[in-house]
């Protein structure tokens, strides 16, 4: 029995001890109106700074002068005389076609051409004996006649074979294959003993010449309207305009560009102006179908209001930044951007210079709401 009064009592006493730590535990719960740790951001202050004005526009290039060299007879690839992918000049030999079938088919024309000038001077023979005859009326006027038709005939003859030569002698000329101008030239998929030109003249291989290189790209309306009206009224500062080629390494070409080509008209389809710009390439570091950018220096714009472009946010076309106050408030406040440059933002209303705007954390800001600020510098790329 009082085994059995001892082992409740043990109970009991367990029982008070877990009651104080089931209350503290339900008072370590934190209440709704508790606040917690303001956030950590980093703010940035509105600074002044002379910006360039630049736009960009991506493009491809594309060399100037590309020329498909092609089979223009029918045969079997004796010789390739190039090296893929490496320069060739104007006149290089390229390719080899078995020129056999073409020297048989010019000595056949060669033949005929005799054959028929033989019988074009004996025809002429006749007419020039049989002419006094005519004329004395010794030999009938018909037999003059057919004589001197003869002669035409046989002349005729005699033209048409000349032209089998110059055909012949054009085809044997095309079983080989020089490059038409100088360049880098592509890769082929003619080899020895390949049969070309069957039925349609076959591409053998590409040469591009790639001392200048073009971009083509597309200009708004509304873009091509502000350049001719800066055009008109500073024409020295439009006329001497810097365009550059940024390569897809962050790099940028080392030659200037000029533009040389715009388009007669505004595509429809698209609203924008086809206009090209050539670049010089004298190291051949461009090739033809490399995308960039390109870039066109339209002045400087001085004293203009900045912040990094990561402090302003944007929503459905409105943009806003959240500047923090001596107080440590962050406050939203709706700007009007101007034009990038580089990691920077133009501000053109809404922002004085030395406020501090968020840069980092701003998904951790709310209006109002108080935040501990690092600041960092303002600087660009």
């Amino acid at each position: 029995m009082s085994k059995h009064l001892s082992g409740g009592s043990w109970v009991f006493n367990l029982f008070l001890l877990l009651i104080p730590l089931a209350l503290g535990a339900c008072g370590d719960k934190a209440s709704p109106g508790a606040t917690s740790a303001a956030p950590v951001v980093q703010v940035t202050p509105v600074a002044r700074r002379n910006i360039p004005q630049y736009v960009e526009y991506v493009g491809q290039t594309e060399a100037p002068v590309s020329v498909e060299i092609r089979a223009r007879v029918e045969g079997f690839i004796q010789e390739v005389a190039f090296v893929e992918g490496s320069n060739v000049k104007e006149g290089d030999l390229l390719f080899v076609i078995d020129p056999k079938p073409y020297e048989e088919k010019l000595a056949r024309a060669k033949g005929k051409l005799a054959e028929t000038q033989a019988g074009y001077l004996r025809a002429k023979s006749d007419v020039e004996r049989f002419r006094p005859l005519a004329k004395m009326q010794a030999i009938p006027q018909r037999d003059f006649d057919d004589a001197v038709a003869l002669e035409k005939a046989a002349q005729a003859q005699v033209d048409a074979a000349q032209a089998d030569v110059r055909s012949a002698e054009l085809d044997l000329g095309y079983t080989k294959i020089s490059a038409p101008v100088s360049g880098r030239i592509g890769s082929t998929s003619a080899r020895v003993g390949s049969l070309v030109g069957k039925g349609e003249p076959t591409l053998l291989a590409t040469i591009s010449n790639t001392d200048r290189m073009w971009v083509s790209f597309g200009i708004s309306e509304v873009e091509y309207l502000n350049f001719q009206k800066r055009r008109q009224e500073r024409p020295q500062e439009a006329k001497d305009f810097k365009i550059e080629l940024l390569l897809a390494d962050g790099s940028v070409h080392p030659h200037p560009g000029k533009v040389n080509f715009a388009d007669r008209s505004i595509d429809p389809k698209t609203g924008t102006l086809r206009v090209r710009v050539e670049f010089p390439n004298p190291e051949g570091v461009l090739r033809p179908g490399q995308f960039g950018r390109v870039r066109v220096l339209l002045g400087e714009q001085t004293d203009a209001l900045v912040v990094p472009i990561s402090a302003v946010q944007e929503v459905q076309g409105t943009y806003s930044v959240f500047v923090v106050g001596a107080d440590q408030k962050a406050s939203f406040r709706p700007v009007k951007p101007g034009l990038k440059f580089d990691n920077l933002w133009i501000i053109e209303e809404g922002l004085q210079v030395g406020e501090r705007v968020v840069v980092e954390g701003v998904q951790k800001v709310k209006d109002g709401m108080t935040v501990v600020a690092q600041e960092l510098p303002l600087t660009s790329k």
